[in-house]
C-alpha cells in the first residue's frame, strides 16, 4: 500500500485551474463526458445564464477549467453546495477569496430552501444586469432559463429536485448517473437544463484524484478505496488522533499510539470491528478500506476542507 502526500494543505487557488504539460496522474474520460461536453456548448445559446455546481469542501479540485472556457461569454454563478458539510472557517476564507476573485459565486446547501431561493434569485440578478449593460434601454428579463453544469455527485441533481420540488432529475449514490440533457420546469419563471456531470479530460495531482474519490467524483471501479481510505485515515488523524478509535468504538488497547504505524492501527482495527475477516483469519483490508470510504461519505466524521486558497 503506497503513502500519500498529507491530504489537507493550501493550494494556490488560480495556479491549480491552470493547464500544465505534465502527464495526468488520473484520466477518467468516458465517451458519453466527452460527447455531454459538445452538447453543453451546442445549449449556451438556449439558456441566459449557467449555473457551475462545485462541492465547498474542496472549490478547486470540484472546478473544470473546460467549462470555464465553454461559457466565458455567457452570465454564470459558481454555486458551492454542500456548506452543511465543510468547515464554518473554511467557508469563510473561501468566501473571502472568492469575494477578490472576480467571480459571480454564492454558497449552497442544497438541503436548505432560502439557500435555493437565493440562487434564483442571484441568478435573475446576474441576467438583467448583462443585459442592460448591454442595452440600457431593455427590459429586464422575469422569466430566466438555466444550465446547470458540475463535476459528478456535486449535489446538481438535488439542486434542480429541491427547487422544482419533485424528483425530476436522478439522484444516486455514484456518480455519473444522469447520462443526458434534461429540461426542467421549475415554475412560470424558472427552467432548468440538467446535464451529466463531466470531470475534467486531465486530474493534475494525486491528492486531487484521492479528494476527487473521496467525494465520490470518480467512480470506486475507477479509483482505488485502499487508497481513498489512507488518504482520509491521513486527514483525520491530523485533526484527531483518537477520532476512530472513538468513531469505530475500539476496545481498549487499540488506542492510537506513536510506536507503530496509526494508519494500520486504524485499518487492523476497524476490520477487526467489523468482522472484515478472510480466510485462515487474515483481515480483509479492502473491505474495512470501503467501510471507512462509505461512512464519510455519509457524513459521519463531520465537516470537512480538503484545501485552503494560498494568498
Amino acid at each position: 500500500m503506497r503513502k500519500k502526500k498529507k491530504s489537507k494543505k493550501k493550494v494556490d487557488a488560480k495556479a491549480a485551474q491552470m493547464p500544465d504539460d505534465n502527464k495526468s496522474l488520473v484520466s477518467w474520460f468516458p465517451g458519453h463526458m466527452l460527447k455531454s461536453m459538445r452538447k453543453v456548448r451546442e445549449a449556451l445559446k438556449l439558456v441566459n445564464i449557467v449555473l457551475e455546481v462545485r462541492d465547498a469542501r474542496a472549490p478547486i479540485t470540484t472546478s473544470n477549467m473546460a467549462f470555464t472556457e465553454q461559457f466565458k461569454d455567457k452570465s454564470s454563478l459558481v454555486v458551492l453546495n454542500k456548506t452543511n458539510l465543510a468547515t464554518p472557517e473554511s467557508v469563510r476564507t473561501w468566501n473571502n477569496w472568492f469575494s477578490k476573485s472576480g467571480l459571480d459565486y454564492c454558497f449552497c446547501n442544497a438541503l436548505d430552501k432560502d439557500s435555493l431561493a437565493a440562487i434564483v434569485k442571484q441568478s435573475l440578478k446576474i441576467v438583467n444586469t448583462k443585459l442592460l449593460e448591454a442595452n440600457p434601454d431593455a427590459s429586464a428579463r422575469s422569466k430566466i432559463k438555466m444550465m446547470v453544469i458540475g463535476l459528478p455527485n456535486t449535489g446538481k441533481s438535488t439542486i434542480i429536485n429541491k427547487l422544482s420540488g419533485r424528483d425530476a432529475s436522478k439522484v444516486a449514490d455514484k456518480p455519473g448517473q444522469t447520462k443526458q440533457q434534461l429540461w426542467v420546469k421549475v415554475s412560470k419563471e424558472l427552467e432548468i437544463l440538467d446535464t451529466p456531470g463531466i470531470l475534467p479530460p486531465r486530474i493534475k495531482t494525486q491528492d486531487q484524484a484521492l479528494i476527487l474519490s473521496s467525494l465520490h467524483a470518480i467512480p470506486e471501479s475507477v479509483g482505488d478505496s485502499e487508497d481513498t481510505a489512507v488518504f482520509l485515515i491521513k486527514y483525520f488523524l491530523a485533526l484527531d488522533k483518537r477520532m476512530f478509535s472513538k468513531f469505530y468504538d475500539f476496545e481498549d488497547g487499540t488506542d492510537l499510539d506513536d510506536s507503530t504505524t496509526p494508519v494500520m492501527q486504524v485499518l487492523d482495527s476497524v476490520a477487526t470491528k467489523r468482522g472484515c475477516i478472510l480466510k485462515r483469519g487474515q483481515l480483509d483490508y479492502e473491505r474495512a478500506s470501503k467501510i471507512i470510504v462509505s461512512d464519510f461519505r455519509k457524513g459521519h466524521f463531520g465537516s470537512v476542507c480538503f484545501e485552503l486558497p494560498s494568498d
